[in-house]
């Protein structure tokens, strides 16, 4: 995110806050708890860390499917370091 906040980058948006009034941010709100709680069924989750995955997951598919954010995966990757360790 370049150094700055999600917060910042909204803002940032001019259109983004026209588009999303207090309502819709409401039931964008709605939707994302929706979907991290499906995701934690669906997939036995059950800790604190494991539902806050979900509920990141969820934030990031929604975003990206509203084009809102790219991720691009980086093409040089570090070993796995239990990798390293084995025999």
């Amino acid at each position: 995110m370049k150094g700055t906040t999600a917060c910042r980058r909204f803002e940032g948006r001019k259109g983004l806050i026209k588009k999303y009034s207090r309502r819709r941010r409401k039931e964008v709100f709605e939707e994302l708890k929706s979907m991290s709680v499906r995701l934690a069924n669906k997939l036995g989750l059950q800790s604190k860390s494991e539902v806050a995955s979900a509920w990141r997951l969820a934030v990031e598919t929604w975003l990206r499917k509203h084009d809102i954010i790219s991720v691009h995966k980086c093409q040089k990757v570090s070993p796995i370091l239990s990798q390293l360790f084995t025999h």
